[in-house]
């Protein structure tokens, strides 16, 4: 999986490792900034940024890209940013990273948009989370 802009738009596409099939997954009327595999290959979170640079949700997909598998997992009304999904190798949550408690901090949400967490909360701008065992 990868994002392009080859269909005028940063949309999310998919090839085999030698290059060739490339297939558009998505087609959006905004850029898709980042995107995260499920642990099981099946789903793909992504960014889309409807109003860059102020806002931005995070959606899941289908690897397919049948639209109606998509589930939108935050709705800030672009009064936000988040971005950067990673999930859960359980496939249950995803972790990203947010500004709408001010600055960018990290949080928790589980896969169908529900219980969002914050993780920190501090003055400094944490961003790019990735999820680890222990």
């Amino acid at each position: 999986m990868f994002i392009s802009d080859r269909s005028g738009n940063y949309e999310i596409f998919q090839m085999n490792v030698d290059g060739s099939n490339i297939i558009q997954v998505t087609n959006t009327d905004s850029p898709i900034i980042n995107i995260d595999i499920s642990p099981d290959g099946s789903r793909i979170a992504y960014t889309y940024a409807y109003a860059y640079p102020q806002g931005a949700d995070l959606y899941i997909i289908d690897k397919d890209g049948s639209p109606d598998t998509i589930v939108q997992v935050t709705d800030n009304k672009a009064a936000a940013f988040d971005d950067s999904p990673t999930w859960s190798m359980d496939g249950e949550k995803i972790f990203f990273s947010s500004n709408r408690s001010g600055n960018s901090d990290l949080w928790m949400i589980n896969a169908d948009g529900s219980n969002p967490i914050q993780l920190t909360d501090d003055e400094y701008n944490d961003l790019f989370p990735d999820y680890w065992t222990q």
